[in-house]
């Protein structure tokens, strides 16, 4: 309960990504998950669908170092 939607994993980084529509909002767990997440220093994306798919797929390759 609380875990991203997506775990990408890529040159030697792991990026938790979290994907919730406009108006979607993170739940308690999520919240408490992405929180743990960033304490043990990794990556956690909150997309939105507004950001759309161009700039989520560039911050997550971004976030893993390809950019």
């Amino acid at each position: 309960k609380g875990i991203s939607d997506l775990t990408v994993i890529g040159n030697g980084r792991i990026v938790f990504l979290e994907l919730k529509t406009k108006t979607g909002s993170q739940s308690d767990a999520q919240k408490i998950f992405e929180n743990k997440v960033e304490q043990n220093g990794f990556r956690y994306i909150l997309a939105r669908s507004s950001d759309g798919v161009d700039q989520t797929i560039e911050t997550v390759l971004s976030a893993l170092g390809y950019q």
